[in-house]
């Protein structure tokens, strides 16, 4: 039987990653079982298990995407922004609440997924860190680039009324989220320049 090209391989990856990543972002990822995933994909177990040799796995490949996708859509948003770091922290608080005021946002996939998994040892507990400290970190080096005060503090506050926003869409209304957070992000923003 002749194998597969790359080029199928990677379009049959993809299309297990994206019925995945809709599966586990709306129903949660204890609840969606890799037999769903397959029969919703319409794959075989094997074709699966050939990218994705466990559950852990495809939980894995599914934040890794997500944190891509996230940084991805972030720097096309700010190529709308001035280049100054002060428009690039504020381009950022922008894109965040145009994430929070999506009707199909419903919450943080990482903060999800660290409510399911308290285990640190669970192999998804290193993709959340990861992206959590990024977001941090870019925070951080925009607001000393901007000379805002004690940046490091600001990047901590921000990113709890990042994560603040993204758990109220689980119950809120999205646009009243949306700017309800970027009031309150804006207002410790202009705290930071005084």
């Amino acid at each position: 039987m002749p194998r597969k090209s790359a080029a199928t391989d990677k379009l049959l990856m993809e299309l297990i990653l994206d019925v995945a990543d809709r599966l586990f972002y709306e129903c949660g990822l204890h609840t969606v079982g890799v037999d769903r995933v397959i029969a919703e994909a319409k794959v075989a177990k094997t074709s699966l298990y050939r990218y994705f040799p466990s559950k852990d796995a495809l939980i894995y490949a599914y934040l890794e995407r997500r944190n891509q996708q996230f940084w991805q859509q972030l720097e096309a948003f700010w190529a709308d922004c001035e280049p100054e770091p002060m428009a690039q922290l504020t381009g950022m608080i922008d894109f965040i609440a145009h994430l929070l005021a999506k009707s199909d946002c419903w919450g943080c996939p990482f903060l999800l997924t660290a409510s399911e998994f308290a285990n640190a040892d669970h192999v998804s507990r290193q993709v959340i860190l990861e992206h959590k400290k990024m977001v941090c970190d870019r925070i951080t080096t925009l607001a000393t680039a901007a000379n805002l005060n004690q940046p490091q503090s600001l990047a901590g506050q921000l990113t709890m009324v990042i994560d603040g926003g993204f758990s109220q869409t689980r119950y809120l209304e999205n646009e009243q989220v949306s700017h309800t957070f970027k009031r309150a992000a804006m207002a410790l923003i202009t705290q930071a320049a005084n």
